[in-house]
């Protein structure tokens, strides 16, 4: 078994995932840790729901994943809700013609483009990568967007590889996303 070390994206995901924090799409890897270790002081009970109380526990009996009851159903994904989210506010923010989910759409594309040329979701160095900044940058060009946000092009950059491997996230979840998003406001 190799060792993997303790990465931005698994900061971010606890961070997210347990204690409901979105940190900035800047934030650098020491700046998440800091987070991370302020949250389990304020929050230890919220972190026992993922960790078992009792150390000496065989490593199979540790949680894999969250519960039945945190996780989508099947065909769900928690990606396609984050990624149409965002596209909703920045839709608004950015001044754009298009609907969020076409713009959900189209970051999904470029996605899958950064995938097929072979993405290395392991490697430290693509993480938020510079090169994924300026795909998302020059898709939301002038044509696109009346202004460009910064900090909504980095966090789609460093989304990247979380895109890439929730198997779930397709235009479909997105169409679903936006159903639910029309019913709930009608």
């Amino acid at each position: 078994m190799s060792k993997r070390k303790f990465q931005k994206k698994h900061a971010r995901a606890i961070l997210l995932c347990v204690f409901g924090v979105n940190p900035k799409a800047s934030a650098s890897k020491p700046q998440l840790i800091e987070l991370l270790e302020k949250e389990v002081e304020k929050h230890p009970d919220k972190i026992n729901d993922y960790v078992p109380t009792d150390n000496n526990l065989p490593a199979a009996a540790l949680p894999s994943a969250p519960s039945a009851a945190a996780m989508p159903a099947d065909n769900e994904s928690f990606m396609a809700q984050g990624l149409y989210d965002r596209c909703v506010s920045a839709v608004q923010t950015m001044g754009m013609e298009m609907s969020p989910l076409e713009l959900a759409i189209l970051i999904l594309g470029i996605v899958r483009g950064i995938e097929a040329n072979g993405f290395d979701p392991d490697d430290d160095e693509n993480n938020g990568s510079i090169e994924n900044a300026h795909l998302f940058f020059e898709a939301l060009d002038s044509a696109v967007a009346k202004r460009r946000v910064i900090d909504f092009i980095h966090e789609l950059a460093e989304m990247v590889p979380s895109m890439i491997e929730d198997e779930n996230l397709s235009e479909e979840s997105l169409r679903k996303c936006f159903k639910e998003h029309e019913d709930s406001t009608s």
